[in-house]
C-alpha cells in the first residue's frame, strides 16, 4: 500500500483499487474551489492510470462531507453565482466520467454537494450513522442539480420531499428509498467498499465502462432510441475484441469443469 498525505486529499492504493479520502475533518470535508479542482484532477488522473482498476471514495473523520463550503457561499453574489454552479456541475460530471468502477464508502454525513458526489457514483455503502440531506433549501440556494440525480435513484416523489424539506435521512430509510446499496457497520465500511470495487474491478473493463457510459445517458431515452445506441456500444465492444476474448475464456473454463466431473457439457 502506498500513501500520499499532506493534502485535503489523501490518496492510499491497494492492489490496484485507490482509495481516495475527502481530508477536510475541520469543516467536515466540505468542498470548496480548491477541493474541487484538486477532486477533479485526482479523478482525471487516476482514470488514465492503467495501474488503477477501481476507485473507493470516503472521508476524514465522522464526515463524508457536509457539502458546499460556507465560506465560499458568503462571497458569491449575482455576477458570480453562475459559475460557482457550473463549477459545482462540474465535480458530477468528473464522477460520471470515470469510466472505472467507483464506490462510495459513507462514513458520516453526506449532504448537499457531498451527497451529490456520492449519488453519482456507481455504488454506495453506508455505515448506521450516516446521514444524507439535500440542504441547499436550507440556506436559501434552490435545488437543481440534486433532484436530477435524486430523482434517478429514488423517483420524484421521494426527491421532491428531500429538496423541498432538506431533512437528514438515516442509513436504513436511505437503504429503504435506494440511495444506498448497503449497511455496514464502521468497522467493516472500508474494507467492504474495497472488495466490492475489487469484484467490480474483475469484470471485463470495456463491457463495464460501457455499461456506466449508457447509465448516465439512459434517462429519457426511448426503447428504440436504446435499441440504437445499443448498435454502436456493441460494435465498439466487439471492435476490441473482449467480449470473444471473453467468451473463449468462458468455454475454457467450462470445459475444465465438465472434464473434471467426467460428463459433457451441451452448448
Amino acid at each position: 500500500m502506498t500513501r500520499a498525505g499532506g493534502s485535503p486529499l489523501l490518496e492510499t492504493r491497494e492492489d490496484g483499487i485507490a482509495v481516495l479520502t475527502l481530508n477536510r475533518p475541520q469543516v467536515f470535508n466540505a468542498f470548496d474551489a480548491a477541493q474541487r479542482a484538486h477532486f477533479r484532477d485526482r479523478l482525471a488522473a487516476l482514470a488514465a492510470d492503467a495501474e488503477v482498476r477501481a476507485l473507493v471514495l470516503t472521508g476524514a473523520g465522522k464526515a463524508f462531507s457536509s457539502g458546499q463550503d460556507l465560506g465560499e457561499l458568503e462571497a458569491l453574489d449575482a455576477a458570480s453565482a453562475p459559475a460557482w454552479i457550473r463549477d459545482v456541475g462540474a465535480i458530477y460530471q468528473a464522477v460520471q466520467a470515470f469510466s472505472k468502477p467507483f464506490v462510495v464508502a459513507l462514513n458520516g454525513i453526506a449532504a448537499g454537494a457531498g451527497f451529490q458526489v456520492a449519488l453519482h457514483a456507481d455504488l454506495r455503502f453506508a455505515c448506521p450513522e450516516a446521514r444524507l440531506a439535500q440542504t441547499e433549501v436550507n440556506v436559501g440556494i434552490p435545488s437543481i442539480l440534486g433532484p436530477w440525480v435524486m430523482t434517478r435513484a429514488m423517483g420524484l416523489g421521494p426527491a421532491t420531499e428531500m429538496s423541498l424539506t432538506g431533512r437528514l435521512v438515516g442509513s436504513e430509510e436511505a437503504l429503504a428509498l435506494g440511495l444506498v446499496h448497503r449497511v455496514v457497520p464502521l468497522e467493516q465500511l472500508l474494507p467492504a467498499a474495497i472488495e466490492a470495487a475489487r469484484a467490480l474491478a474483475a469484470k471485463p473493463p470495456l463491457a463495464l465502462a460501457l455499461s456506466k457510459r449508457w447509465m448516465h445517458a439512459l434517462p429519457g431515452k426511448t426503447f428504440v432510441e436504446t435499441v440504437a445506441a445499443a448498435e454502436g456500444f456493441v460494435a465498439e465492444a466487439f471492435a476490441s475484441g473482449e467480449p470473444q476474448a471473453e467468451i473463449a475464456r468462458f468455454k475454457a473454463e467450462r470445459a475444465a469443469r465438465t472434464a473434471r466431473k467426467g460428463g459433457k457439457d451441451g452448448g
